[in-house]
């Protein structure tokens, strides 16, 4: 009920939430105990002759893959009506729905998008979460379902299997930008070209692409919070770096997203040197530094810069927040 009466305050001051659903694997799920057989591949290392055909390249990530493509017959867990289905598909569908009529959420980003390992599928999950959306009389250009995953699949968004993907691209190029370097072998200009404008790196409208400086995936190298990547590279005045970063991000074609902390340079506090360690889940951001000059300096630059490309998109000011399970929080403009 708590969580129910936050999204209706951020309701009432224009702000909509995001569900971060994740769909392609899980742990301690009751149904690993209720009907494993149904539901779940166990994740088994490549080699393993055991290991399931189904599972072909998805990682499980510690968990194990629910089972996409295992048809039952039997009455319908929604309908009642005897039919086939798939036990995992349904179970993901409802509760999607849950979500999205008890919690009212606005829309969706899908966790690890390859490892769900079945385009089918993710086209029926968004299809059905847009048709509940306009039952609920929302306007569709108010939606999205966003898919995340860093190698960039636009085959997703060019057969309209979601609506959006993480542009991965652009957080690369971004970081070698400010630091005076072209990126992937492309000229500067070109590096520059294809940063403001993701037609170039093959979506094909601006609400294709969710652009970053960075993600909550800050493990490893080059993945840092942006403040820390630049500290890294030996550059010891970050303001104007930073702030250069985020009039790219709010000046390109795309939606812009804005890792929390990142508006005022915060810094990472633990050890993420490694890419899948575990403290990158739980460095919250520490606002205290907001205190810090040069820190309130940036938030304020960033600040309008937001309230500019409101203006300038004729668009009424609402943010789109991306709450994780882990507590990370991520907004879109």
């Amino acid at each position: 009920m708590d969580l129910a009466n936050l999204i209706k305050v951020c309701h009432q001051h224009g702000i909509r939430f995001f569900l971060d659903a994740v769909m392609a694997f899980s742990r301690a799920n009751p149904y690993h105990n209720v009907n494993f057989l149904d539901f779940y591949i166990q994740w088994k290392p490549i080699g393993a002759p055991d290991r399931d055909p189904e599972q072909g390249d998805r990682d499980g990530f510690g968990g194990d893959l629910f089972k996409y493509n295992y048809w039952v017959e039997g009455y319908h867990p929604l309908t009642g009506v005897r039919d086939r289905y798939v036990p995992a598909r349904e179970y993901l569908k409802a509760h999607m729905a849950h979500w999205m009529l008890y919690y009212r959420i606005d829309g969706l980003r899908l966790d690890s998008v390859n490892n769900v390992g079945n385009y089918d599928f993710l086209q029926e999950f968004k299809d059905l979460a847009r048709q509940v959306w306009r039952d609920r009389n929302g306007s569709d250009d108010r939606f999205l379902v966003v898919g995340e995953e860093l190698s960039v699949p636009l085959a997703l968004v060019h057969q309209n299997r979601l609506d959006s993907l993480w542009n991965e691209r652009f957080k690369q190029i971004v970081r070698q930008v400010i630091l005076g370097r072209s990126s992937s072998g492309d000229s500067f200009e070109w590096s520059v070209r294809k940063l403001i404008d993701c037609r170039l790196l093959g979506f094909r409208d601006c609400t294709q692409a969710v652009n970053y400086l960075t993600s909550h995936d800050v493990g490893g190298h080059s993945n840092e919070r942006i403040y820390n990547y630049l500290v890294n590279n030996g550059v010891a005045d970050c303001e104007e770096r930073i702030k250069l970063a985020f009039v790219c991000l709010l000046t390109a074609v795309g939606i812009p997203m804005i890792l929390a902390g990142d508006e005022f340079a915060d810094q990472h506090d633990l050890n993420i040197d490694q890419e899948h360690g575990n403290n990158k889940q739980v460095d919250p951001v520490n606002y205290n530094r907001m205190s810090e000059d040069w820190r309130r300096r940036v938030f304020d630059y960033v600040a309008r810069l937001v309230r500019s490309a409101r203006l300038q998109t004729h668009s009424p000011p609402t943010t789109t927040v991306f709450c994780t399970s882990i507590l990370k929080k991520e907004s879109a403009f």
